[in-house]
């Protein structure tokens, strides 16, 4: 009873500190549990509030993107505003208007900047948020790793003392049953025990002697047990005797068979022996020649491979050496483009263009043909150490094995010698101890010496995979390196490639207008010198003279050659007004706000033109003439400020036309008058002469039109106009006696007029093969743009 109590407090013991080790476990669990909960909330959170922050930022970017967008557009308009009016009416704004309209662009030039850095801060923010995000994902998701294997881990050993625990209460359980069933069991043996003494009670005698038989029973008991033991030592005793005998006689058998086998086997032994000795020294004669053959081998190619090596070294230098070279060739050839992009005026004719181009093409495709090699070289290289190291290890490897062959065969031998002597008795062969001892020594001597080489191939094995994974570790930054510059140049190829592209468009377009534009000057070159040719059969010849001025308009030419006049005169009007047009389109398209500013046109020629009449008019027609005088500087002024000659400011042109027109401009304006000569008709030896350049030639060479006589003719046909015109409004003045005293007046202001269109130039020839300058192109123009505005005016006043 009591060591069963000891039991059960042992048991409860251990139930209550299995109880406690649960708690805690429970605890543990749950505080784990707890700490998982709020790392992930945690990392809800602040993957939320990046998420938000990552959100609003973006927001603010593309707000800031919007705003700089409409800020540029707004100064795009702004600019472009202030400049069609400083062109519209570039007379009419003061210094200080454009002081303060400079300041302002530079303000605004300045807020621009700052919004620019602001987006650039902005970005950057974001750049280094969003690694920090990045990094902190990273930690938290590491956390909540280690979280997770902990609570694994804990989970397994509360599962395992979970288990633990259940067994003990299933014994504890299971042993209180039986405790139950045992004491309940000894309750009802007392019971029928104390019935029985309670029946026996009166005969104590017999109780007495059944005491004294039971002792005695015992006493006997404990002899047989004293007796058994000392016979079960005897037993024991007698069993290790039996086996120590049975072993001397099993060793005695074992000796008594090796004499009777040795007396008959020692001469097959011996043969044995001598024939695995010759075998090995013909096995190591064969392994040693092989061993040389496969030297021989692997140093030959061991020292081509060297030479290869070297070889490919050599190439890969020289390579280098060519590819720096090309890449100085390139970076000269990226600066000469940019500083041509940058400054148009500093580009040379189409055909130098093309064949840099073609330079520049030429070496992109030699630089990537030695790229190409070069990576080829390279992989060679790498392709021929790997076989190098190859060999090495299979060297390496052939050398170990036939070192264990031959340590195999050694063992071998000692073994079979060591069984001859164990077989022949030590007594027989003295010295044979001595003999085996030094072959074992030497094994163990080759054992250690194979042991040692293994041990430093191994340090070296460990060195040379240090080594490469510490170039593996380069060769993955070189290649990272290695992307982003070819990323770098992909984008850098890509945009000059859109750059050629748009070049080669925009001067595509530029020979396509300036084709369309030599055309339309060509029709009215044609259109001016169909109205020199019709200008004297349309007006007379005759009114030359002094004689024929009095006579009438018996003599004029018919309406048909008048219809053709008038109709070459709209001819002209229309050519003139799609030039404008064209140049406008032109102004519109290729505008740059750095050109220079050009003079103010001259308006006070135009408003000069009819004071001579109103001296000797009547107040009517000298309302006319005012009213003919406003629309004749209106339109004067709407052709020089609309017309793209009068506002271009340096417009970029490129070179073939610039040229081709500043020749014919030059030859234009260096070439004179002839004074001597009529009209020239066009012949084929003229009709050789190329482009505009002959035409211009021929043009200008041809006679004068004031020389002929034409200019007075065209001033009195116009006032014969102007008086047919008013004449009905009952002047008492004559335009006959008009034109007798205004003539000379007016003849001498168109003469000078017509005569300042074609003034001879300079005379040096060597402004042959140089541009015209801005303003002398500027005045030639603006001499054109008049004298198509009077050619519109005689068309008016002839309809």
């Amino acid at each position: 009873m009591k060591k069963a109590e000891k039991e059960i407090k042992l048991l409860k013991d251990e139930l209550q500190s299995t109880k406690i080790k649960a708690e805690d476990l429970e605890q543990k669990l749950y505080r784990s549990e707890s700490d998982k909960r709020t790392t992930v909330e945690r990392y809800h959170k602040q993957e939320e509030e990046w998420k938000k922050e990552r959100d609003q930022l973006i927001s603010r970017n593309n707000n800031i993107e919007l705003e700089l967008k409409e800020k540029i557009l707004a100064l795009e308009i702004f600019y472009w505003s202030t400049l069609m009016s400083t062109k519209c009416f570039s007379g009419e704004i003061s210094s200080d208007d454009v002081d303060y309209h400079c300041r302002n662009f530079q303000y605004l030039e300045l807020k621009l900047e700052k919004q620019r850095q602001e987006y650039e801060d902005l970005t950057s923010k974001y750049e280094m948020l969003e690694e920090e995000y990045v990094v902190t994902k990273a930690k938290l998701t590491m956390e909540s790793e280690q979280v997770e294997n902990d609570f694994i881990l804990i989970k397994r050993e509360y599962d395992q003392i979970n288990g633990e625990l259940r067994a003990l209460r299933d014994t504890y359980n299971f042993r209180q049953d039986t405790w139950i069933k045992e004491k309940l069991q000894m309750q009802e043996k007392l019971r029928e025990l104390e019935e029985k003494l309670s029946r026996s009670a009166g005969d104590a005698s017999s109780t007495q002697r059944l005491r004294d038989i039971i002792e005695e029973k015992k006493r006997q008991m404990e002899r047989t047990k004293e007796e058994s033991n000392a016979l079960q030592d005897q037993l024991s005793i007698a069993k290790r005797e039996a086996d120590d005998l049975r072993k001397k006689l099993e060793d005695f058998d074992k000796v008594s068979k090796v004499q009777r086998n040795m007396t008959v086997d020692t001469t097959e032994l011996e043969k044995e022996v001598l024939r695995l000795r010759s075998c090995l020294s013909h096995g190591e004669k064969s392994h040693r020649a092989e061993l040389a053959q496969l030297k021989m081998k692997f140093d030959q190619r061991l020292a081509l491979m060297n030479e290869e090596i070297q070889t490919m070294q050599l190439q890969v230098d020289k390579f280098k050496r060519e590819r720096d070279t090309f890449k100085e060739i390139l970076d000269g050839a990226q600066k000469m483009m940019s500083e041509l992009r940058a400054d148009p005026s500093r580009k040379k004719d189409s055909a130098s263009d093309i064949k840099r181009q073609r330079e520049i093409e030429d070496t992109h495709q030699r630089l990537q043909e030695f790229h190409c090699q070069i990576t080829n070289l390279e992989d060679e290289l790498t392709e021929a150490r790997m076989e190098a190291s190859k060999v090495k290890t299979e060297y390496i490897n052939e050398k170990s094995e036939w070192e264990i062959k031959v340590a195999e065969l050694q063992t071998r031998i000692n073994e079979l010698e060591e069984d001859r002597i164990m077989s022949a008795g030590r007594s027989r062969i003295p010295g044979m101890k001595s003999r085996l001892e030094i072959a074992w020594q030497k094994e163990r001597e080759d054992l250690t010496r194979i042991v040692s080489e293994n041990s430093a191939l191994a340090k070296d094995l460990r060195q040379t995979l240090f080594e490469l994974q510490f170039d593996l570790l380069e060769l993955r930054d070189a290649h990272a390196k290695l992307r982003t510059s070819c990323e770098k140049l992909k984008r850098d190829k890509e945009k000059v490639e859109r750059d050629r592209e748009q070049l080669h468009e925009t001067i595509q377009n530029r020979h396509k207008k300036e084709t369309e534009e030599e055309k339309k000057l060509l029709k009215l070159i044609d259109d001016v010198q169909k109205v020199r040719d019709l200008s004297p059969l349309v007006l007379g010849e005759y009114l030359t003279s002094e004689s024929q001025k009095d006579t009438k308009s018996k003599d004029a030419p018919g309406g048909k050659v008048k219809n053709e006049f008038i109709e070459a005169l709209r001819k002209i009007n229309r050519t003139t007004e799609d030039l404008k047009k064209y140049h406008r389109l032109d102004l519109s398209a290729d505008y740059d706000p750095m050109k220079r500013r050009t003079g103010e046109p001259s308006e006070t020629k135009s408003s000069k033109k009819l004071q001579s009449y109103k001296r000797s008019q009547s107040l009517e027609q000298n309302q006319a003439i005012s009213e003919l005088e406003k629309q004749e500087v209106q339109q004067s002024k709407q052709v020089l400020t609309a017309s793209p000659y009068a506002g271009i400011r340096g417009r970029s042109v490129t070179p073939g036309l610039l040229r081709e027109r500043d020749s014919s401009i030059e030859d234009y304006r260096l070439s004179d008058f002839s004074t001597t000569s009529e009209i020239i008709p066009l012949t084929p030896e003229t009709k050789k002469k190329k482009g505009i350049v002959g035409k211009l030639k021929q043009f200008t060479k041809s006679k004068s039109i004031e020389a002929s006589g034409t200019a007075d003719i065209i001033v009195g046909a116009g006032i014969q106009a102007l008086a047919a015109g008013v004449g009905t409004t009952g002047s008492d003045l004559s335009l006959d006696s008009a034109t007798s005293r205004n003539t000379e007046k007016e003849k001498k202001s168109v003469k000078d007029r017509l005569t300042g269109f074609f003034k001879k130039g300079s005379s040096s020839r060597n402004q042959r093969q140089t541009f015209v300058s801005a303003k002398e192109m500027y005045d030639f123009q603006a001499k054109m743009a008049v004298f198509i505005q009077y050619g519109c005016i005689l068309s008016q006043l002839l309809m």
